[in-house]
């Protein structure tokens, strides 16, 4: 890979260039994969109160 770079660079072909210098960072472990959870709560209503939370809204907004 890190031929690969040298490569490009004599090409100055950078787009691959930058690319090879991403594979090698991601194999030696320089770039962490990170997740977010994100939780609201109406995940924990059930159908029947998210319907009645619809309808209190959709009543609402009718005036």
């Amino acid at each position: 890979m890190i031929e690969a770079v040298a490569d490009a660079k004599v090409a100055k072909n950078y787009t691959a260039r930058i690319r090879a210098a991403e594979l090698i960072g991601e194999e030696i472990g320089m770039f962490v994969e990170r997740t977010t959870e994100v939780r609201s709560p109406l995940d924990d209503l059930t159908a029947k109160q998210t319907l009645a939370l619809l309808r209190t809204n959709e009543a609402v907004e009718a005036g």
